[in-house]
């Protein structure tokens, strides 16, 4: 998956395929699940904000569970009509 995602970043590409011992490259399972998962979110992120700057209606709400400090803020839209 990173390899996947280095074709278009540069600077991933060039640490995964430039670096000088390519056993080498710092990236131990830990470091590669913490990759996978800021890429996951922002590309899930990416398609919501997407979807919503397309769509004719949507609402944003905000709750919060204080006896847990837990903040929610769902979005609410209308893709098609």
């Amino acid at each position: 998956m990173l390899k996947d995602y280095a074709e278009t970043d540069q600077v991933l590409f060039d640490h995964l395929y430039q670096t000088r011992a390519k056993n080498a490259t710092h990236l131990s399972p830990t470091t590669q699940n913490e990759i996978i998962n800021i890429i996951g979110y922002n590309f899930i992120l990416d398609n919501i904000i997407s979807d919503v700057k397309k769509a004719k209606y949507y609402s944003l709400l905000a709750d919060e569970v204080s006896s847990h400090n837990i903040e929610h803020m769902p979005i609410n839209y209308v893709s098609a009509i």
